[in-house]
């Protein structure tokens, strides 16, 4: 179980400390690795990620209240800024104990990007079989900003 925390951990900082990556709202360009120089857009070599900073744990272990498993581990993610400037991060997690295929979607946010240990705001989404969704079927969370909403 810790081994997929970890996995989860790497690649958000792996997604916070690309190369180039751009300056986040609310934080300076001094709290984000510098770009290395061996890799300008003019350069026909391919980009390649390096993690160039120190670790920070985003996210633990969430509380599932009544679907708790000891086997539940974080899997697929997403990441998004809201309109009120706050950053969300929304997880599948498997092998949870609920019905059906034991997926749910939980979530976490911060006001602070880089700054370690999210709050955690609950089970953001599990399926519902009296509107007809496969139990515990949920897979990959994503984020769709469309005409401003």
């Amino acid at each position: 179980m810790m081994k997929n925390i970890h996995l989860l951990r790497v690649a958000i900082c792996m997604a916070v400390a690309v190369s180039g990556w751009a300056v986040i709202p609310g934080s300076s360009a001094a709290d984000l690795p510098a770009a290395s120089p061996g890799l300008q857009k003019e350069e026909k070599t391919p980009m390649i990620p390096r993690v160039s900073g120190p670790w920070v744990e985003l996210v633990g272990r969430p509380p599932l209240e009544k679907w708790n498993s000891p086997d539940a581990e974080p899997v697929d993610f997403a990441v998004f800024q809201s309109d009120d400037n706050r950053w969300h991060l929304i997880s599948c997690i498997r092998k949870t104990t609920h019905p059906g295929s034991g997926r749910l979607l939980y979530r976490w946010t911060t006001d602070n990007f880089l700054k370690g240990g999210w709050e955690p705001q609950g089970i953001f989404l599990s399926s519902n079989p009296k509107l007809n969704h496969a139990e515990g079927r949920l897979q990959a969370p994503f984020h769709v900003r469309y005409e401003g909403r």
